[in-house]
């Protein structure tokens, strides 16, 4: 769906990231969302199959949940405990355990994603990069997922594996390899995040910039808060001053770096994990999980671990 405003100016889908809507104009009426203000605390489950554990921690106000994996009871768990449930789904990658697998063009299938700096460190099984600059993927993929989040009731959406255009430019320690086969760049991030947000919004749901803090000031306009991994760990955290200068949230997830539980992680790197010193660390909310983000969590306050 186009917005009535846009259509109204005649503005380009890039024009309209600048322009900081607040609430568009949708079938004669006006369309609202949530608008996260800090400080709020989070959790983050992405595998369901663990279960949930506690649906009514006291002091956490927002679950990021699995879109597919979460029923629509759950999440009106959720809100009956007085939360606000933000749906995870990838917006850059290709999974073949997804069941909307099947939509996907061959012609828009890349190369498999690996974590490391050489192919001998390995693939991600099953997963893809994905041709975010399709019309075609986000017609029959994405806006479906939009979709299914406004009806199971959640309210916002977490869209990953948006930076595609950091393997393009060259591998960095840490991250991906090889290239996605589509040679991104940042304004094919820019211009994806902007056509995702229109659709998101107009249907009363939240946006989140995943990670790709390099285009944080171009779509700040567009986006509600942010969703970060690992910021801490490779000093970036300063890239999300762009969200944090307007008062907006920034969830952000640590991993352990060793084989060692939550409970036993080094004080020093902890301390690092949840350091307030930076400005754009101001409007952190900081939560260490380990990498297959179960419901156990430890956070920088309150209950160290918790959902059992």
């Amino acid at each position: 769906m186009v917005p009535v405003l846009q259509e109204a100016l005649g503005l380009t889908l890039f024009q309209l990231a600048s322009a900081a809507p607040v609430e568009y104009l949708n079938e004669a009426r006006v369309v609202t969302w949530w608008k996260p203000q800090p400080p709020l605390k989070w959790q983050i489950i992405l595998n369901a199959d663990s279960g949930y554990g506690n649906l009514n921690l006291p002091d956490v106000q927002v679950y990021d949940v699995d879109l597919e994996g979460t029923s629509s009871a759950t999440i009106a768990s959720l809100h009956a405990n007085g939360k606000k449930v933000i749906c995870y789904f990838s917006a850059g990658t290709y999974e073949k355990w997804r069941t909307g697998k099947n939509k996907f063009n061959a012609a828009d299938l890349g190369n498999k994603i690996a974590q490391g700096d050489t192919a001998a460190d390995g693939h991600w099984p099953g997963e893809r990069w994905i041709n975010i600059k399709s019309t075609s993927l986000l017609n029959n993929v994405m806006i479906p997922r939009i979709k299914s989040a406004k009806d199971k009731g959640c309210d916002g959406i977490d869209p990953d594996n948006m930076d595609g255009y950091g393997v393009d430019a060259g591998p960095k320690p840490g991250g991906f390899f090889p290239k996605t086969g589509f040679a991104l760049t940042k304004q094919d991030t820019i211009d994806y995040i902007t056509k995702l947000a229109i659709e998101a919004h107009n249907r009363g749901l939240a946006i989140g910039l995943k990670n790709s803090g390099e285009v944080a000031p171009q779509v700040e306009p567009l986006v509600d808060y942010a969703v970060n991994k690992e910021c801490a760990s490779y000093n970036e955290c300063s890239t999300w001053l762009p969200l944090t200068n307007h008062q907006k949230q920034v969830f952000h997830i640590e991993y352990p770096e060793g084989d060692y539980s939550l409970a036993q992680i080094p004080t020093a790197e902890f301390n690092r994990d949840c350091a307030k010193g930076g400005p754009a660390q101001s409007n952190f909310s900081t939560i260490v999980k380990n990498w297959d983000v179960i419901s156990e969590a430890r956070w920088c306050t309150g209950p160290t671990i918790s959902t059992p």
